[in-house]
């Protein structure tokens, strides 16, 4: 073996033994990392445990409020509908003694012309149209 050959083995085994170095330099980091990543993860545990909870608690809060909601829109349509009745039912006991009034006064006045007609009829007389006199302007 030559000298040149014997320093082609010594540089190769020395890369080797530097590949080697930083192999087990990065295991050492991924360890490292690891223990950072466990640490991190023992100390968001009781903070998700805590934001599930209050999600949970949320989630009830929503659901007792959308039913209250609900409970109070379907009240609203009852009142909504009850008013509308008595409303209806209000119009028809004022409107209803109002057209009765209207309807015999109607009918007083058409029996008061039907028996000015008639006497003056009888009278011999009859009935002329009152005309207003025009002013002369």
């Amino acid at each position: 073996m030559t000298a040149l050959v014997v320093a082609g083995v010594i540089a190769i085994v020395v890369i080797g033994l530097l590949l080697v170095g930083e192999l087990l330099g990065i295991l050492l980091m991924l360890l490292g990392i690891r223990k950072v990543v466990e640490k991190i993860n023992h100390q968001v545990d009781p903070v998700v445990v805590r934001t599930t909870a209050l999600l949970d608690s949320a989630r009830t809060v929503v659901q007792h409020v959308q039913a209250r909601t609900d409970t109070i829109g379907a009240r609203a349509e009852d009142v909504a509908q009850r008013v509308e009745g008595t409303a209806g039912g209000l119009q028809r006991l004022v409107t209803s003694p109002i057209i009765t009034v209207l309807a015999i006064i109607l009918a007083i006045r058409r029996a008061m012309t039907g028996w000015r007609k008639r006497r003056a009829r009888y009278a011999g007389l009859t009935l002329r149209p009152k005309v207003k006199a025009r002013r002369a302007a």
